[in-house]
C-alpha cells in the first residue's frame, strides 16, 4: 500500500473514532419516585461528592418514567445506581456490577387481610384475589407476586398512590382483600387499628436500599467509594436520603455481594420484560 493509500486510510479511521459517541461523565441515578427537582435536590450533593472523591465527572440523571429506568438500566446505560435489592441482584448477576454501600437495617414486609374476612386467612388464599400495593416493581408487590408461581393464580394488584399507609387505607376501606405493607408501617398503627386486621404472611428481611457500581468505575474508584459512604461519620450529603428512607441513619453501611444471592428471582419470570 502506497503511502499516501495509507496516509488517507488513518485519516478515515480517525474521523471515525472521533464521531463515535464518547461519554466523559459516570452517571448516577436511582427510580423515578420523586420530581426531577426533588431528586436533584437528593442525590447531587452525593455525585458532587463521588466527583471529589473518585476524581471523575459523576452526574446524576433522574429517568422520566420507570420504563424508561427500567430500559436504560438493562442496556447497561447507568454507572452508579441506587435502589432496591432486587434490582441490585439482577445487575449484580447480568451487568457485573458491585455493591458498594446501603442503608442500614433490612425492608421487611407483611400482607394483611381484614379481620372480619373469614376467607382469607394464607397467602394461598389471595390466590386471583385483589391484592393493594404500591405499583410493580416495588419490593414488597413483586414478594407477594413471586409467592404464586401460576400466573392464572396471581393476585390483581390495585396499585396504590402515596405510601404504605395509604396502602393500608385502601385495605381498610375494603378495596381488596388483602394488601402487603411495611411491617415498620404495619406496627405504628394503635393497637385499637390492629384489631382491623391480621397478618397472614410475613416476608424475610431483605437488604435495605443499596448504592451499585458498573464495570466503568475502576476497582480503586469503587473502593474509594465505598470508603467515604460508609465512614462512621454523619454523611452531610446523605442527609435528604436518609430523611426520605431511613431517618435514624447518619452513614451507609457495607453491602457484600452474597446478600444478594438469587434476589433476582423477584423481577425475572415475575415482573414483565424482566
Amino acid at each position: 500500500m502506497g503511502r499516501t493509500k495509507c496516509s488517507r486510510l488513518l485519516a478515515t479511521v480517525f474521523l471515525v473514532f472521533l464521531a463515535l459517541p464518547v461519554r466523559a461523565e459516570l452517571i448516577l441515578t436511582a427510580p423515578p419516585r420523586e420530581s426531577e427537582e426533588d431528586g436533584k435536590l437528593t442525590f447531587d450533593p452525593l455525585a458532587k461528592l463521588m466527583t471529589e472523591v473518585i476524581g471523575e465527572t459523576v452526574v446524576y440523571q433522574q429517568p422520566h418514567d420507570w420504563s424508561e429506568y427500567s430500559a436504560n438500566m438493562r442496556a447497561g446505560k447507568y454507572d452508579i445506581v441506587f435502589d432496591g435489592p432486587h434490582f441490585a441482584a439482577w445487575r449484580i448477576k447480568h451487568l457485573h456490577h458491585t455493591p458498594v454501600a446501603k442503608l442500614p437495617g433490612s425492608l421487611d414486609f407483611v400482607v394483611i387481610s381484614r379481620w372480619d374476612d373469614k376467607r382469607i386467612n394464607r397467602m394461598r388464599d389471595l390466590a386471583s384475589q385483589k391484592v393493594c400495593g404500591l405499583a410493580s416493581p416495588n419490593l414488597a408487590t413483586v414478594t407477594v407476586l413471586s409467592k404464586f408461581s401460576n400466573p392464572v393464580l396471581q393476585p390483581e394488584i390495585v396499585e396504590i398512590k402515596g405510601g404504605f399507609k395509604d396502602v393500608i387505607d385502601a385495605l381498610r376501606d375494603g378495596k381488596c382483600r388483602g394488601a402487603v405493607t411495611r411491617d415498620n408501617a404495619y406496627k405504628k398503627l394503635t393497637d385499637e387499628e390492629k384489631k382491623i386486621f391480621r397478618v397472614i404472611y410475613k416476608t424475610p428481611g431483605f437488604p435495605n436500599q443499596t448504592f451499585t457500581v458498573g464495570d466503568r468505575v475502576s476497582p480503586q474508584s469503587r473502593e474509594k467509594l465505598a470508603a467515604v459512604l460508609t465512614a462512621k461519620k454523619p454523611l452531610a450529603e446523605g442527609e435528604r436520603l436518609f430523611g426520605q428512607f431511613s431517618k435514624n441513619a447518619k452513614f451507609f453501611e457495607a453491602a457484600k455481594t452474597a446478600e444478594f444471592t438469587d434476589l433476582e428471582s423477584l423481577l425475572e419470570g415475575v415482573v414483565w420484560g424482566w
